[in-house]
């Protein structure tokens, strides 16, 4: 999979809940995405 879908893919995860999004910054340059599965409240259902 290429950068750019595999970074609408994350992106689409993050949009509906399934996974969570911070950024990790550096001295410079641009931030540092780290995508994390998002934990479910309830044991029910996917």
């Amino acid at each position: 999979m290429s950068r750019q879908p595999a970074q609408r893919y994350l992106k689409l995860l993050e949009r509906t809940g399934r996974a969570t999004l911070t950024l990790k910054y550096g001295d410079a340059g641009r931030p540092e995405h780290r995508y994390v599965w998002a934990t479910r409240a309830s044991g029910h259902g996917p």
